[in-house]
């Protein structure tokens, strides 16, 4: 659920309700779910058992990998026992930083030691799978910190670490207070040195912003998204993919409960793809993880293994390090 106004609660629920009706019939099948897109918690745990029965119609398969995002602030033990009971097993944490003033610049209402307590009930509640995401490229920030901060986070023992590069967009009010930014080469550089200390303790670097403390710790759902396969998304501003097309439902939940409450479709647009662009979007996402890409979406690869962007095998291509580092330029490169 996007947006602050809580009193849309209730017709939120009931959107979602009627979301899942109108798609049953063509949509079965899942064994991934994730609450995120905004902070789901703000429904409270009954409406959080809400919304996830709402989704039985949608034939959600038994033993399926249920995750839910939450902020530090909104963490209670009876909240994260409630959703263990739900059947909820992984948690993703917005931490953002471990430092007070990165906080206050980013304009999050937690500071850094509620964060640690967020991870800590975490486990107390029983969960074993923690994700927390970390945000890097901040104003005044370097390399040393920047690693700093990853300690921190590994001394919360997570299992999953996200870590973001900061993105401003004009006009935002983060724009105005955001001087001292780090320019391309320091960034490149905190890119570099984040995977090279989170490696070096054993961890993976299975996506661009996407570390995982073993095989099993993956992002199963997201890595869906980066595959290119089918996938349904709910709620206002979510997007979906049947394999050809793409649409995305109206961005206001205002505007998205009264479209379901006339019986509408809260689709905003659709988009058809064509072979190519389809191609294109696999190499795009292709190149941000592991998984990487089939050689037959690509041809003249060689270069690029030369240049120590790829490394290939089996049929296929998968990014190194410095290929993950410039991923899109590498898409446009094949296009």
């Amino acid at each position: 659920m996007s947006g602050t106004d809580l009193s849309l609660r209730e017709r939120f629920l009931a959107g979602l309700e009627r979301e899942v009706e109108q798609l049953s019939g063509d949509w079965k099948g899942f064994d991934t779910v994730y609450l995120g897109g905004g902070t789901p918690t703000v429904l409270g745990l009954p409406g959080l058992g809400r919304a996830l029965r709402a989704l039985a119609p949608l034939g959600i398969a038994e033993g399926a990998g249920w995750s839910v995002e939450a902020n530090p602030d909104d963490v209670s033990l009876d909240l994260l026992r409630g959703l263990r009971d739900l059947g909820v097993g992984r948690l993703s944490l917005g931490l953002q930083s471990l430092d007070d003033g990165d906080l206050r610049f980013l304009g999050r209402r937690h500071d850094a030691a509620a964060g640690q307590r967020a991870v800590a009930v975490a486990r107390e509640a029983g969960f074993e799978d923690i994700s927390v995401d970390l945000i890097y490229g901040l104003p005044g920030q370097g390399v040393e910190s920047w690693q700093g901060q990853l300690r921190r986070a590994l001394e919360l023992s997570p299992t999953h670490i996200s870590a973001y590069e900061l993105t401003v967009e004009p006009g935002t009010p983060l724009a105005a207070t955001a001087d001292g930014l780090p320019g391309e080469e320091l960034r490149r550089a905190l890119f570099v040195a984040g995977s090279e200390l989170l490696r070096a303790q054993g961890w993976l670097h299975y996506e661009v912003s996407s570390f995982a403390l073993d095989g099993g710790h993956r992002s199963l759902h997201n890595r869906k998204y980066w595959s290119h396969v089918p996938y349904l998304g709910l709620g206002p501003g979510a997007h979906s993919f049947d394999g050809r097309q793409r649409w995305w439902n109206r961005a206001s939940t205002r505007g998205w409960c009264e479209a379901l409450e006339r019986g509408g479709d809260p689709v905003a647009e659709r988009e058809l793809l064509s072979a190519e662009q389809l191609r294109l979007e696999r190499l795009a996402l292709g190149f941000r993880h592991d998984g990487g890409v089939a050689v037959a979406d690509l041809a003249g690869h060689e270069a690029a293994v030369e240049q120590g962007l790829l490394t290939a095998g089996e049929g296929r291509v998968f990014p190194t390090l410095e290929g993950m580092l410039m991923a899109d330029g590498l898409a446009r490169r094949f296009a």
